[in-house]
């Protein structure tokens, strides 16, 4: 069974990613990267949220409400239209009050517009796990337990950038992904 991340890749075909790169105005292979940095973020920090029972029923229902997966119908016109969408929105959910340090953080270490970025993701994200979440019947609290499955395994994956991304988040225990955030693009565009 294929995991999250690789569900969402099966979804982000070459003409999508060419898409995402015209709309951030850089390369497609400067968009791709940008692309595997950020979702692990945004995976990760959904699990982060679903962990409280609360946290996961909201999820749940979001999902079943707002995102069943049609946004997958048409990827690059979804990226097209990106700021009529449901980004911003979504993004306010999932990262709260962090939301400006981490885009900061995160444009530094990719040189792109991490808010555009994101804005166009999250409802991609969102839609592969409302897809998910209908054809498998997940439960609020099985959809928590599958985001912290993959959480874990895209911590456990070392060689490659989204490992090290999930891997650190939080690393301090201190409840904020932002320190984090930061300390992982310094060593990730270290790397490059």
């Amino acid at each position: 069974m294929p995991s999250i991340l690789e569900t969402i890749g099966s979804q982000l075909t070459p003409q999508t990613i060419s898409a995402i790169a015209g709309q951030l105005g850089v390369d497609e292979r400067t968009a791709q990267q940008s692309v595997g940095i950020a979702l692990p973020l945004l995976v990760s920090a959904l699990a982060r949220n679903s962990q409280t029972r609360l946290g996961a029923q909201s999820l749940a229902k979001a999902l079943k409400k707002d995102h069943n997966g049609s946004i997958l119908a048409d990827l690059p016109a979804a990226v097209a239209q990106y700021q009529t969408g449901e980004g911003n929105g979504i993004l306010r959910h999932v990262l709260g009050e962090s939301r400006p340090t981490v885009e900061q953080t995160l444009q530094r270490g990719t040189n792109v517009d991490a808010s555009q970025l994101l804005t166009m993701l999250a409802p991609i994200v969102m839609g592969v796990l409302g897809q998910m979440q209908q054809k498998k019947k997940l439960t609020p609290t099985a959809l928590s337990e599958t985001l912290l499955t993959e959480q874990k395994h895209i911590g456990s994956t070392n060689s490659d950038l989204m490992g090290a991304v999930t891997r650190m988040l939080d690393a301090n225990s201190d409840g904020s992904m932002v320190d984090d955030v930061i300390g992982i693009l310094g060593r990730l565009t270290s790397q490059k």
